[in-house]
C-alpha cells in the first residue's frame, strides 16, 4: 500500500488512530444544530432623521406628526406616513409640466370628476394644486398594479423651481386627507 500524506499507510493503526476523533467530531456536529436551539434576532429598523425639506432653494420642517419612512425609490426625495395612514411622498426626479402632472394624477381617480386644481405660492415658487376623490388607482413602475381604493382623495402639488419641478402628494382615505389638509397646507405655505 502507498503512504498517505501522514506517511502512514491507509490502513495502518496510526492512522486510524489520528482520524477516529476527528470523525467523531464530525458525526457529533448535527446533534448539536437542534431547531430548537437556533435562536434568530431581528435587529429594528432605523426610522429615517426627520430633516427639512429643501425644494429648489427653499426650505421647511415637516410636521411632527408625519412619521418618515425610507423612500422607496431615488426619484422620492422623502416619505412619510400619519396615524391615519396618510402617505405622503416628496417627488424630486420626475419631469413635465404641471398640466402634464396634473392630467397624470387624474387619470389615477378615473371615476372622478377630475377634482379642483387651484394656483399656490411654495416659497416663492409657483405651484398648482389638485384637490381629487374618488377611486384610486396607484401607479406601480414595476410589478402587478395594485388594488383599487375606492373612496380615497389625493392632494397633489407641482411646483416650478429654477432647477426642476417638485412633486408633493397627500394620498390616503377620504377622511383621513381632510383631517391632514390643513397640516398639508400650512407646512406648504411654511417653506421660507
Amino acid at each position: 500500500m502507498a503512504p498517505d500524506i501522514l506517511g502512514q499507510t491507509s490502513g495502518s493503526v496510526l492512522t486510524r488512530r489520528r482520524w477516529l476523533p476527528l470523525l467523531g467530531l464530525v458525526l457529533a456536529l448535527p446533534a448539536g444544530c437542534k431547531e430548537e436551539s437556533v435562536s434568530r434576532y431581528t435587529a429594528p429598523k432605523a426610522q429615517p432623521a426627520v430633516k427639512e425639506i429643501n425644494l429648489g432653494g427653499v426650505k421647511a420642517m415637516p410636521p411632527e406628526s408625519w412619521k418618515p419612512e425610507r423612500p422607496e425609490n431615488t426619484m422620492r426625495l422623502a416619505q412619510f406616513r400619519t396615524e391615519d395612514d396618510v402617505e405622503i411622498i416628496i417627488f424630486h426626479r420626475i419631469g413635465g409640466s404641471a398640466e402634464d402632472n396634473i392630467k397624470r394624477w387624474q387619470g389615477q381617480f378615473p371615476d372622478s370628476d377630475g377634482g379642483k386644481v387651484t394656483d399656490i405660492n411654495v416659497g416663492g415658487h409657483k405651484g398648482r394644486m389638485l384637490d381629487i376623490s374618488g377611486t384610486y388607482r396607484p401607479a406601480t413602475m414595476m410589478g402587478p398594479p395594485k388594488a383599487p381604493r375606492p373612496g380615497w382623495r389625493m392632494l397633489a402639488v407641482h411646483i416650478d423651481t429654477e432647477n426642476r419641478p417638485f412633486h408633493v402628494l397627500l394620498t390616503g382615505p377620504a377622511k383621513a386627507v381632510e383631517a391632514q389638509k390643513t397640516t398639508f397646507e400650512n407646512w406648504l405655505k411654511s417653506f421660507k
